[in-house]
């Protein structure tokens, strides 16, 4: 057993990017090494649900006998600070560049997605968390992921930090199984120098 250490308590702060190309670990690239930065993060969690089925004894009043692992489903979530181009042309279904500014901007409805009208897996990305101390604090990659704003947003338009703060978008990427590799990888949580893009 090993002895406990506290050196090896954590905190993980880090960077996000979408569809990264390279390596990190031999990579001459730096972040996002290749991919595209989602713009200041904050409160990023990497949360995993796992389904059970739960097989009971009924000839001891129905207490718990047995699980059934089911599965499960990662999400990792985040806080978005300020409206980046590249975060929100990847998040919102609909937005659109002004020719002026250059900023993007959201639009509803819009033609580039309807409702009812395309699976999200239509804008699914590789996403990668890569942490600030890559030797020492594990980094996720989810190889297909799909992008979810919170269903109930609330973004506050003031000066006054006593009504809402900083505007912050609350974001999600839901990680699904590649079906285009044959290992069919989905999450990947473990050191940079050890992920594999």
């Amino acid at each position: 057993m090993a002895t406990r250490d506290p050196l090896k308590a954590l905190r993980v702060p880090g960077r996000v990017c979408i569809n990264p190309t390279d390596n990190p670990p031999g990579s001459s690239v730096p972040f996002p090494f290749g991919g595209i930065e989602l713009g200041l993060v904050r409160d990023v969690v990497l949360r995993r649900r796992e389904r059970r089925f739960s097989n009971t004894a009924e000839e001891f009043g129905g207490e718990p006998a047995e699980e059934l692992y089911l599965g499960e489903t990662w999400d990792l979530l985040f806080a978005l600070r300020g409206f980046d181009n590249d975060a929100i042309q990847t998040l919102f279904p609909n937005t659109t560049a002004h020719a002026l500014s250059g900023q993007r901007g959201i639009v509803h409805p819009g033609s580039n997605r309807r409702e009812g009208s395309a699976w999200s897996t239509a804008s699914a990305v590789r996403l990668l968390f890569a942490p600030d101390e890559p030797l020492s604090h594990p980094g996720v990659y989810f190889r297909s992921a799909i992008p979810l704003v919170a269903e109930e947003l609330e973004l506050p338009l003031s000066r006054n930090p006593d009504a809402g703060g900083e505007l912050l978008i609350a974001v999600a990427f839901r990680a699904l199984r590649d079906q285009t590799q044959p290992d069919h990888i989905a999450v990947r949580v473990r050191l940079l120098e050890d992920m594999v893009i």
